[in-house]
Parts: structure tokens; C-alpha cells; sequence
């Protein structure tokens, strides 16, 4: 059986790993943002302190930086 997870831990997660893969992949936050249709600081809200984001809108994420939704999951490495 697989302990459960704190769900706030698990936005924060995923936050760090965009911003993570964001920057191994040479993007801004103004570029991200700009390819979502979306403010930078609503970027910058999701790598530091986390949103409650929607399926479609973690897909979209992917989609920008190029990488699978799962990857989005994965903890960040330091």
C-alpha cells in the first residue's frame, strides 16, 4: 500500500519540476507565459508557491515545455 500524499506537498511538486524543466530547457518565465497566453507572475506564483491546477492546464504546461504530463509528476532533482 502506497503512504498518502499531502496534496499541498504535491502542488508544490509539481511547481519546482515545471520551473525545473523550464530553465534545463533555456525558457523564461515571460516565454513560458507568453506561449500559455498567460501573466509571468502567474508563472512565478506556480514555481514558488504552488497553484491548484487543472488537468488541461498541466497538459498545456507539458505540451510548452515539450515533455510528457507524467514528467510534471516526477520530483525535482537538485
Amino acid at each position: 500500500m502506497v503512504a498518502p500524499e499531502d496534496p499541498d506537498e504535491v502542488i508544490l511538486r509539481v511547481g519546482k519540476r515545471i520551473g525545473q524543466i523550464r530553465r534545463e530547457k533555456g525558457i523564461t518565465q515571460r516565454q513560458l507565459g507568453e506561449d500559455l497566453g498567460v501573466a509571468v507572475t502567474w508563472i512565478s506564483k506556480i514555481e514558488t508557491k504552488g497553484s491548484n491546477l487543472g488537468i488541461k492546464t498541466i497538459v498545456k504546461i507539458a505540451n510548452a515545455l515539450g515533455v510528457e504530463a507524467k514528467e510534471l509528476w516526477e520530483s525535482p532533482t537538485t
